[in-house]
């Protein structure tokens, strides 16, 4: 299984309910096809999260279009591989849509120092670039921060596919611009990760979706009481469930509402603790969020982790 590698570093029934879901989800349905260009055949409201970073960008076959700075994006490519104008165009659209549909945030917004992108033609250059942890990777985000400053945004994708093309850009746009959200302190693992999950194509997100019935089947889900809280990763032998979980806790709170308000409830949980921005956002506590999760994902009534 593939995942993305990010890196930081810091210094100092038919109810007016259900329509109101229905509308929200054709409203993500939206997002995702301007974001990602998502064509083809009408989604159902389960595809609504579908994403295609698909990007129609012509080939490099000289050095000069190896290369390409657009507002926000200083792309670097390599012969044969994606041509940088192109690409960096494309950058600019889906972080535009993404600032706009999901942070909240002006899509006309300039980075200083603008993000770089580079385009590996091997898996041995993209190793050299990202280090130790990339070797199960396709995309690596880099954010330096200081003071509350962004000093440094990089994003490394391995490009070497035309058939995979940048489609690892979302994912790691979203780590970059959840650095711009929480410049002081670092959000909860879980939902940097889930939102970022989201952004994946439907191959990938369907890969955690069969991690997460497995974990049904098994009974090892993580207790939601600790993935809400912990900081950091869980042990490597859990990693498949945290994915998982964070994926589909996210997917399932976007669904409750906007992407916006999930991003302030990850603004409040940072300020009050998740027990308070629940209440404050979504109108539960934990161990109702735990049940309804629970219920809508599994379709069966489960008995909590959180007491066992």
């Amino acid at each position: 299984m593939q995942v993305a590698l990010t890196r930081w570093v810091r210094a100092s029934t038919h109810t007016q309910a259900g329509l109101s879901r229905r509308v929200r989800l054709l409203t993500i349905l939206f997002l995702a096809t301007m974001v990602f260009g998502f064509a083809g055949q009408r989604a159902s409201a389960d595809e609504a999260k579908t994403c295609s970073a698909a990007c129609r960008c012509s080939v490099a076959r000289t050095r000069q279009q190896c290369s390409a700075e657009s507002s926000n994006f200083f792309v670097r490519s390599f012969l044969g591989g994606p041509d940088a104008a192109d690409a960096a165009k494309h950058c600019e659209q889906v972080c535009a849509r993404l600032r706009s549909g999901v942070f909240g945030v002006d899509e006309r917004t300039r980075w200083q120092p603008k993000c770089k992108v580079v385009l590996h033609a091997t898996r041995q250059s993209y190793l050299k670039a990202v280090e130790h942890g990339g070797s199960q990777t396709v995309g690596s985000s880099t954010v330096s921060l200081s003071g509350g400053r962004v000093t440094q945004r990089r994003i490394d994708l391995l490009a070497a596919n035309p058939e995979q093309g940048l489609a690892a850009l979302p994912h790691e746009l979203v780590h970059v611009l959840f650095a711009d959200a929480f410049p002081t302190t670092p959000p909860p693992k879980w939902a940097e990760e889930g939102l970022a999950l989201l952004m994946d194509p439907a191959d990938k997100r369907a890969r955690h979706g069969r991690d997460l019935d497995a974990a049904f089947r098994s009974r090892s889900t993580l207790p939601l009481t600790r993935l809400l809280i912990d900081a950091d990763y869980p042990a490597a032998s859990q990693r498949a469930e945290f994915y998982a979980q964070s994926l589909s806790l996210v997917d399932f709170l976007t669904q409750l509402d906007s992407p916006k308000q999930f991003l302030r409830f990850v603004k409040l949980s940072t300020e009050q603790g998740h027990n308070r921005a629940l209440s404050a956002v979504y109108g539960m506590d934990t161990r109702e969020l735990d049940r309804r999760w629970r219920q809508q994902t599994s379709g069966i009534q489960l008995v909590s982790a959180d007491s066992r």
